[in-house]
């Protein structure tokens, strides 16, 4: 028996020295002339994520230190990095590590000296985004949009926490394209000179965290175009500009009652019984150019008598005083309808249609105007010899 452990004894000890020895000679990797050689391992190590790479950084006080080599992928991956002695007491390594597939890594640094000793290695670990992380991004919302007088407004939605801007892209009236960048703390922006009626198209940017070192953004979008609000014109400077050919009023219904802000019986415009086609004209005050006309028709009469049925709307900057149509430009013809289409009497769909004032669009290449005439062609009575009448009339400007 004693024989027996004697010799297990001697296998152990045996064992130890191999084992002793092993570990000497991997010791003496770090020993020279007796001392154990460790070049300065790398400080402060940080590492910040970006769109298919990752920036690592960190600092060096080794003058001694050659080159690092960077290990991630579990040391499938590598880079290696020459070191740079500036001469001062610690050196800052920025290191950008690309054609990273989107994933979490662990990066492993280890510094060498020129005779091939190494660093105690040193970790840090980050996460790298890609296309997988841009899709799930949401542009910053719009609450809402309008445009009036070549202005659009876009009002924005509450930003994500990462979103840190916008970037706009608009036509203007020369057909321009505009870029704008909008803050991720702005509420409204305002795209002056805008083509009215054409899109827009933005995207969002966005830093995915603080750890972060690229900014990534949304593809285009296009939102439907701003509603485009055209500015009413002031009826304040508007009065009658009567030329010697135009029908006359009659039964005290003058023209400056067609912009009185009333529609009621007994204020509006009316001429005696005329020959058609007949015309009357009227003073803006202002030289402007002009999007939509509404009139209103004299309810008593709706879909009848001299309510206007087909009609001209001319204008001019300088009519001549003979009242002739030389000077004058056709800016729109017209027709009045009856939404039901019945040939006789109108259903209560069409007697709402006719009170809250029907609205007539100019063609978008007209001139600029001061002066207007109406040519009347028919009346709904259909008439002639007839009288014209209407209650109310409002002006929009492009």
């Amino acid at each position: 028996m004693k024989h027996i452990f004697k010799h297990i004894a001697g296998c152990v000890l045996l064992s130890l020295i191999i084992f002793g020895c092993k570990k000497e000679d991997a010791y003496k990797d770090f020993v020279k002339g007796g001392a154990i050689i460790y070049p300065g391992k790398p400080l402060d190590l940080k590492a910040l994520a970006g769109k298919n790479r990752a920036k690592l950084s960190w600092v060096v006080i080794d003058a001694k230190v050659s080159r690092f080599v960077i290990h991630w992928n579990n040391r499938m991956d590598s880079l290696e990095v020459p070191a740079v002695n500036t001469g001062e007491t610690a050196d800052t390594v920025n290191v950008i590590v690309g054609n990273l597939p989107e994933n979490n890594y662990i990066f492993e640094i280890v510094s060498y000296d020129s005779d091939g000793n190494r660093s105690i290695k040193e970790e840090v670990a980050t996460k790298v985004y890609g296309d997988e992380f841009i899709g799930s991004l949401l542009n910053r919302p719009i609450k809402r949009s309008g445009s009036m007088s070549g202005i659009a407004e876009v009002y924005w939605g509450t930003p994500e926490q990462s979103d840190v801007g916008v970037e706009v892209k608009y036509t203007d009236n020369s057909g321009m394209v505009r870029n704008v960048t909008v803050s991720n703390t702005d509420t409204l922006t305002t795209l002056t000179n805008y083509k009215n009626g054409t899109q827009f198209s933005y995207r969002t940017f966005f830093l995915p965290d603080t750890m972060s070192f690229d900014t990534v953004s949304t593809a285009f979008v296009s939102p439907p175009a701003p509603v485009v609000a055209y500015p009413q014109l002031s009826s304040s400077t508007f009065k009658p500009y009567v030329l010697p050919t135009d029908a006359t009023t009659a039964w005290g219904w003058t023209l400056p009652m067609l912009w009185d802000n009333n529609t009621a019986e007994g204020s509006g415009f009316h001429t005696f019984d005329v020959a058609m086609p007949a015309h009357f004209s009227i003073d803006l005050g202002v030289v402007t150019s002009l999007h939509e006309i509404k009139v209103w028709q004299r309810v008593l009469t709706l879909y009848d008598a001299g309510n206007l049925r087909n009609f001209e709307i001319w204008g001019s900057t300088a009519p001549p005083a003979d009242g002739s149509f030389t000077g004058w430009t056709k800016l729109g013809t017209f027709e009045s309808i009856k939404p039901s289409g019945q040939a006789s009497g109108y259903t209560t769909a069409d007697g709402n249609y006719a009170k809250a004032g029907e609205s007539f669009i100019f063609p978008d290449n007209i001139p600029d105007v001061r002066y207007l005439r109406f040519k009347v062609f028919k009346n709904w009575l259909g008439k002639n010899p007839g009288a014209i009448h209407l209650m109310e009339m409002k002006l929009w400007t492009k």
